[in-house]
């Protein structure tokens, strides 16, 4: 049993926080989301940042990552660091986060934008400036403790601002504008700009001489403090999206494909240099000629030593189309530009085959440790017998070569006998492992995008326009079925003879019960675009799809719920699959593959509370359902003792599709504060725990209300209050009209201190100013609190 704990000592309006994760990140390493920007103070301590709420840190130069809780998934553009513990980090949303631990916590800033900001810059621990998409620059002299909106004259999307000094600085962005300042921003004017594409970045060495990098491969270069800019040669057409230099005549120049320029002479001449990347660097940092690093797509890190460069992270960066383990431990992936790669321990480490082609291949379907079989784009499908040593090209019927169809899914009934379809309705089957393959007419010229087998005769294929196939005579003949949509599905998958799931666009899902002679529609919830489903049974399964959604089912679709990944992404995800209810993996965008362990599919804690009761304290949650639950041990940490230590055990359902109850009362507490988590213990001895809980075991003498934490927020706040006695409360959330919005509590409560969580996402807040006030017995009292998206 797994569990998800959503927690607070009296109410929650989020929906889920998580104590582990779920999914875990296998490939690439250290992450796989993109990286917009890098930051390294000296050659061992460097950070960067990126999608999804990324930041990751090196000590040693970039040989080992660590990744940070920055405690937001808004995509963070920029980074920059005064010193080996005070850095900032800035993103969507008007988000400005700092640190003063090296990245170990980040807190939320007023930055007074709403709007993406693209890039920090400071030049002493209190003196920075940010700018955003709108064409916003603004300044903090107090370290962030105060954001003041400059005028820059311009509304123009501005992506990157750099500070000579406390004077002087430049910002560069959209239309090829670049704005200078001689008096700390207090006013901006617009320089004479040679190109009118955009422009990505700025970079000085001294107040006179500094480059820009932007769109088209251009360089542009000043020597006299940005009086006059002038356009440098480069030997690429490719956007160019950072610069950086390390003296007057050494810098760097990164952008898309991966390319990297390099000059020793200020610009005058520039040249290509090889690295391992091939999608697309953001960033590119360096402390001196032989520190260089530079990050970007699929979380691709590279260094250069002076002589060359190296890769820091592991893993392809291409997409992943299929993912397929015949065991727990040997499995293949497939992808775009003809990647194939294998692993023999369970997804820790991969090794890359030679294909034989650079077009996509769409599937892949591992019959044995040592046999499987791919297939892809321009008729190409290929077999392996040694474990993917060699992969031999198969036999295809009756047509030229290359053969004129698209294939996108393969599905096996036996070791030798499998079927693959495509484009233009196509259907193949092999009956000797994947060698050879005869073609049969299906009645359909609509492309087919999946394909599954109930048993050894029957199967069906979906694919565009809702389009639906069966064959009951193992694929010699086969027959439209009506699927009840006209939306394209991508994915189809048979668990047992009669139990089938189809999904598609739009969040399409579809079930038969009866081996497919009727469907119905269900919901899973959302409107992305789903590219697989898998069952691992009747009951469990998973859906994969866009923006990052994994949905996970145990009670055979009737409910779903998104998978808890980490680290969070929101990267395209077009395969999973499992070799049993707890263990399988998903592969994505950018050659993201992640693996559970458990399942993945979390059983929910709807509520966990702790109250004074008398000379105790009172525990009680709640389960929404639960699966394999042998119970809870009860643990609980004193001030005057460092380890946690178990106080009780509570017996658990079991199995149960009902919401259960639990309470548990730990007696005679001496000690002023206590903290106290569940241990939730599975039938076969496999353990998680719960988030958290702290509890006074003295009484507080007024009624109280804290400032929410954080405070602005996005998405989530917590709002800390506290009664003397038992007493009718009331705690309610008031736009700045003042009319009430929220009831968040409205009850009789215990005496003691509580906590309430409130999820601006799950409320339906938008950004903007809102007061909560508690009343109870007379007293009043309101605070302010700031959303910002």
């Amino acid at each position: 049993m797994r569990l998800i704990f959503t927690l607070s000592l009296l109410c929650v309006l989020t929906p889920h926080l998580f104590s582990q994760s779920d999914w875990f990140g296998l490939s690439p390493k250290p992450q796989g989301n993109i990286l917009y920007s890098s930051f390294f103070y000296n050659s061992s301590y460097g950070w960067a940042c990126g999608a999804d709420g990324t930041i990751i840190k090196s000590t040693d130069g970039g040989t080992t990552w660590s990744i940070l809780s920055s405690g937001t998934t808004n995509a963070l553009r920029g980074i920059f660091f005064y010193s080996t513990n005070i850095g900032y980090c800035v993103g969507t949303n008007g988000s400005i986060y700092k640190t003063t631990d090296g990245g170990g916590a980040w807190v939320l800033q007023v930055s007074g934008s709403t709007s993406r900001i693209n890039c920090v810059h400071f030049i002493t621990e209190s003196l920075g400036w940010v700018a955003d998409y709108n064409g916003k620059i603004i300044k903090t002299t107090d370290g962030g403790s105060n954001w003041v909106l400059q005028t820059s004259g311009t509304s123009n999307n501005l992506n990157s601002v750099f500070f000579v000094n406390a004077t002087i600085g430049y910002a560069v962005g959209s239309g090829g504008i670049i704005l200078n300042t001689t008096d700390g921003g207090g006013s901006w004017n617009s320089q004479t700009s040679p190109v009118s594409t955009e422009l990505f970045s700025v970079n000085f060495v001294s107040s006179t001489q500094g480059w820009i990098s932007g769109a088209g491969g251009k360089i542009l270069v000043t020597t006299d403090g940005g009086a006059s800019w002038t356009q440098q040669t480069t030997p690429i057409t490719n956007s160019l999206y950072s610069i950086k230099f390390v003296n007057a005549t050494t810098g760097w120049s990164v952008g898309n494909s991966g390319k990297i320029l390099y000059t020793t002479d200020g610009g005058t001449n520039w040249v290509q240099q090889a690295s391992t990347a091939v999608m697309t660097l953001y960033s590119v940092t360096a402390t001196h000629t032989s520190a260089v690093w530079a990050a970007g797509e699929s979380g691709k890190i590279i260094h250069y030593n002076g002589i060359e460069w190296s890769s820091l992270s592991t893993g392809v960066s291409t997409n992943l189309i299929a993912i397929h383990f015949v065991n727990t431990n040997t499995g293949f992936a497939v992808g775009d530009r003809g990647v194939i790669i294998k692993s023999t321990d369970g997804g820790t480490s991969w090794a890359e085959q030679s294909s034989g082609t650079t077009n996509t291949i769409r599937d892949v379907f591992v019959t044995s440790a040592t046999s499987a079989v791919v297939a892809g784009y321009y008729g190409y499908i290929k077999y392996t017998t040694d474990g993917g040593n060699v992969w031999n090209a198969a036999t295809l019927p009756g047509h030229p070569v290359p053969y004129d169809a698209d294939f996108y899914s393969i599905d096996f009934t036996s070791a030798t006998v499998g079927y693959a379809t495509g484009s233009g309705g196509t259907m193949l089957k092999t009956t000797d492992g994947g060698a050879t393959w005869s073609e049969y007419a299906t009645g359909v010229s609509a492309t087919l995008w999946g394909i599954s087998f109930a048993n050894d005769n029957k199967g069906f294929a979906v694919g565009t326009s809702g389009t639906m196939i069966f064959t009951t005579d193992a694929g010699a003949t086969w027959n439209a079925k009506s699927s009840g949509t006209f939306t394209t599905l991508y994915s189809i998958h048979f668990p047992s003879a009669n139990i089938g799931y189809a999904v598609g666009m739009g969040g399409v899902l579809i079930k038969t019960t009866d081996g497919g002679d009727t469907w119905s529609s269900t919901s899973i919830g959302n409107a992305q675009h789903y590219y697989c489903v898998y069952f691992a049974n009747e009951n469990t399964g998973w859906a994969a799809g866009s923006n990052g959604y994994l949905m996970g089912t145990t009670d055979g679709g009737g409910t779903w719920g998104r998978q808890n990944t980490n680290p969070y992404t929101s990267n395209y995800l077009y395969s999973v699959h499992s070799i049993s209810s707890t263990t399988g993996w998903f592969c994505g965008s950018f050659g993201n593959i992640f693996k559970t362990n458990m399942g993945g599919l979390p059983i929910e804690l709807t509520s966990f509370t702790a109250e004074k009761a008398g000379d105790g304290i009172r525990l009680e949650w709640q389960t929404a359902s639960e699966i394999n639950n042998y119970g809870f041990s009860i643990e609980a940490r004193f001030d005057s003792k460092g380890e946690w230590e178990s106080i009780g055990f509570v017996q658990g359902a079991g199995n149960s599709n009902s919401p259960k109850y639990y309470s548990f009362v730990h007696s005679s507490i001496k000690e002023e504060a206590v903290k106290y988590r569940l241990k939730q213990i599975d039938n076969d001895g496999q353990f998680s725990y719960s988030n958290e809980i702290e509890v006074s075991s003295t009484l507080p003498e007024e009624f109280s209300i804290k400032q929410n934490y954080p405070n602005p927020f996005n998405p989530v706040t917590t709002i800390e209050f506290t009664i003397p006695r038992e007493a009718e409360v009331r705690l309610s959330l008031f736009d700045i009209q003042g009319g009430e919005i929220i009831v968040l509590v409205n009850s009789l409560l215990r005496s003691g201190s509580h906590k309430i969580q409130i999820s601006a996402e799950k409320s339906g807040l938008s950004s903007g100013v809102y007061f909560y006030r508690l009343s109870s017995e007379g007293f009043i009292i309101n605070k302010k609190l700031l959303i910002i998206k």
